[in-house]
């Protein structure tokens, strides 16, 4: 105790929300490795950013930089970026 409650109360409420947080992402984290939703989402939200350019997906994709983040077990999309 400092002998400021409202320190005090501050000092709480960061932690309580630290703990919420790391939590919160632990869960989100385990739930998108289990059902291997990443890389549908971040396929899905590249084709957007792309538009339909004929073969700007397939180049993109194809790109050093981007293919060394697939896996290599025939991933053609990596889970991230």
């Amino acid at each position: 105790m400092s002998g400021w409650p409202i320190l005090d109360v501050a000092i709480g409420l960061a932690f309580v929300y630290l703990l919420l947080s790391t939590i919160c992402t632990a869960l989100t984290e385990g739930i998108t490795t289990q059902l291997r939703s990443r890389s549908k989402y971040l396929e899905r939200g590249i084709a957007t950013l792309l538009g339909d350019a004929k073969g700007a997906k397939d180049e993109f994709y194809s790109h050093r930089v981007i293919s060394s983040f697939t896996n290599g077990e025939g991933d053609s999309v990596p889970r991230k970026i």
